[in-house]
């Protein structure tokens, strides 16, 4: 099964359903809180919906802006990325997908981003971002 086997809105239904992307809560700033829950989207059991391969990045693209981004408002906001329930083999998360991601945020949005929180059972995937995560989302 891939995106082109889902209709428009059996994609958005299915990101609604797994809670992919959920503004909820504050930071200790008073920052709105947009989590990101990545266990869905790689992975290569059969046991996991990867929702890389069956939602297209348009439909992500459009999801964002019609969802999470009005709920977002003009106010300042945080990101918490939540990579769980990771196998060994895979356990580096997707940076390209958190990339392409932050590269889909409209300007305006973009510029209310006031923290990137990064939760991750893995020191490698610690140390990298420790080491390049300015460089990464700065547009380096």
């Amino acid at each position: 099964m891939s995106s082109s086997t889902l209709s428009e809105s059996e994609q958005k239904h299915l990101l609604d359903k797994l809670h992919v992307f959920k503004v909820q809560g504050r930071d200790k700033r008073g920052c709105t809180l947009l989590l990101i829950i990545v266990k869905h989207f790689s992975g290569k059991t059969n046991k996991k919906i990867v929702i890389a391969r069956l939602v297209s990045s348009g439909i992500l693209k459009k999801y964002l802006e019609e969802n999470i981004y009005s709920k977002l408002g003009e106010k300042p906001f945080s990101v918490v990325y939540v990579h769980t329930d990771v196998q060994r083999s895979e356990n580096f998360p997707g940076f390209s997908l958190l990339r392409s991601i932050y590269d889909a945020i409209p300007m305006n949005v973009k510029n209310n981003l006031k923290s990137v929180y990064f939760l991750h059972p893995d020191l490698q995937a610690m140390l990298f971002l420790a080491t390049f995560g300015r460089l990464f989302f700065n547009g380096g």
